[in-house]
């Protein structure tokens, strides 16, 4: 139906460019006052995700709740490595604060035995209740400054990119901070953000939370954590830093890749647990067979809408204690329609992701290409390939997909291409009143209908079906790349509809993670499906 796209960090630099080029100039906002628990680690990571920046359009400032100041050529590397380090442990964290202010009696108690143990100073519980509402009160003050001194930079320097680099802003809620006035703000000017968060004293789980973070959420911007060396790759690829050293090299895939020709040699017979022969094309199978035909003339020509909500997550690893904790890096809601379409002549699909909105903040109408062509008199095909290849423009993390649709593993069923798997039947349940059978299969013919280059990605997965009519109930479909250490797995899963003869995607659900310890989870709701009209006419290669 489509291809795979998957890079590598360090191909997601040049990506990067192609799609978002910088802006004519780049502010770089170093938070000083944000603790940090291994300063030389901070240091150089800092300078490591930095380097490469052009000097002629960046400039750089030095941020604090105090103020926010622009700092000269020749100042920039002290900025680089003034970090602020906490020498000895609060008598109370902000996030113990948080607890105790919400009623948590366990750490409450706790800090009492800590800080006042016997024989205990008189007073001590009330000198600690009024230390916690000050450490409260003083950090989420702290917070709420550096949000208005952003503010205020941006206001000077309008139209310019910020990148934003700290290791947290702790906070309890958006209120406190001051994010809704501060999103709007730099909505109204113009100024993209870029957060780039170093590991820092405080701890964002539960209550608390990085303003930061949430700031980027909310202005659909990017925000990346670099807790290590493995962390900078992408810190610059997000960026717009290509990479200089020659040791770093990265295949980036053609968008659309060949697809095998349906006169493929058949695979052999899968064998069942008794060693006979698992059935290729049992009554089910036949039936469903039918059914997605039935389907593929149906969506020939569908529009949907899609809201697809993505979220990141890195895994880090303590050296010196093995630990491992994994953190949310990034998330983005997109809206979207989708349309997606048949090629006859190429016995596959073409779906095209056109996006209206980005975390709640609507595209521009001329800068969105589906309206335009669907007023065209004419609809070229290879103009339709080119937006294909964009499918995954607003899509976060590392590992780049453009291959996200929910139709991709009715393969496993089309009339062209059902012969290049092998099948085994798994079993069948009684749910809701029908029979269910499962089915699963896996890709034998080369080469394979989703590549990452010019290797091949067998496809593996499930098909649920009913057993009587063979109606497609969902479908799960995994994706393993040894070369890059990628796999993903997609499911989605089918209801009825009121104005088709067939079950239509409901939502899909994909997940993605690579060996650097990134992963990104998505779940795509779909509604309003119609049929797609134009007033032009499809023009072919």
């Amino acid at each position: 139906m489509t291809s795979l796209r998957l890079l590598t960090a360090s191909a997601l630099a040049a990506l990067f460019l192609q799609l978002a080029p910088p802006p004519a100039s780049t502010i770089v906002v170093i938070d000083t006052d944000s603790p940090v628990p291994a300063p030389d680690v901070a240091v150089r990571l800092r300078a490591a995700v930095l380097e490469g920046l052009d000097p002629a359009t960046t400039r750089y400032a030095r941020l604090t709740p105090a103020a926010a100041v622009m700092v000269p050529a020749d100042a920039v590397r002290d900025l680089v490595e003034t970090v602020t380090v906490v020498s000895a442990a609060p008598e109370v964290t902000f996030t113990e604060a948080v607890e105790i202010l919400r009623g948590n009696q366990a750490v409450r108690d706790d800090l009492l035995a800590r800080r006042c143990a016997p024989p205990a100073e008189s007073g001590c519980g009330s000198r600690i209740a009024a230390l916690v509402e000050r450490v409260a009160l003083d950090t989420e003050r702290a917070t709420a400054q550096k949000v208005q001194r952003l503010v205020a930079l941006a206001a000077a320097n309008p139209g310019a990119r910020l990148v934003l680099v700290s290791s947290g802003w702790p906070t309890r809620d958006d209120g406190r901070a001051g994010l809704p006035p501060a999103v709007a703000a730099l909505r109204a000017g113009g100024s993209p953000l870029v957060l780039v968060r170093t590991d820092g004293v405080v701890s964002f789980q539960g209550l608390v939370r990085d303003a930061g973070e949430r700031l980027v959420a909310r202005l659909g911007e990017g925000l990346v954590t670099v807790s290590s060396d493995a962390d900078v790759t992408a810190a610059r690829a997000r960026l717009g830093i290509a990479e200089a050293s020659s040791e770093v090299t990265a295949e980036v895939a053609e968008a659309v890749a060949p697809v095998a020709p349906p006169d493929a040699p058949a695979p052999p017979a899968i064998r069942g647990p008794s060693g006979a022969p698992a059935a290729q094309d049992d009554a089910t199978l036949r039936l469903a067979r039918a059914y997605v035909a039935r389907f593929e003339r149906t969506f020939a020509a569908m529009r949907w809408h899609e809201r697809y909500e993505q979220t990141v997550r890195q895994e880090r690893v303590y050296g010196a204690s093995g630990g491992r904790t994994t953190t949310v890096a990034d998330r983005r809601v997109l809206e979207a329609e989708m349309t997606l379409l048949r090629l006859p002549a190429d016995r596959t699909w073409l779906s095209v992701r056109d996006v209206v909105s980005v975390d709640g903040r609507a595209r521009a109408i001329a800068d969105r290409t589906m309206p335009t062509l669907s007023a065209a008199t004419e609809l070229s095909i290879p103009t339709l390939r080119e937006l294909a290849r964009e499918n995954g423009r607003f899509n976060i993390g590392t590992i780049v997909r453009t291959f996200s649709e929910p139709t991709l593993a009715l393969l496993f069923l089309d009339d062209d291409h059902h012969a290049r798997f092998r099948v085994m039947r798994r079993g069948e349940a009684r749910e809701e009143g029908r029979r269910v059978a499962t089915y699963a299969f896996d890709e034998q013919a080369r080469p394979t209908v989703v590549r990452a280059g010019a290797r091949d990605l067998p496809a593996t997965g499930l098909v649920r079906l009913d057993a009587d009519s063979g109606q497609v109930l969902e479908t799960s479909l995994d994706l393993v790349d040894q070369a890059a250490g990628l796999r993903g797995r997609m499911t989605v899963a089918y209801e009825a509809s009121a104005r088709f003869d067939v079950l239509v995607p409901a939502s899909m659900r994909e997940s993605y993670a690579s060996r650097s310890g990134e992963t990104v989870t998505a779940e795509a709701i779909y509604s309003n499906f119609r049929r797609f009209e134009t007033a032009g006419r499809l023009v072919p290669e």
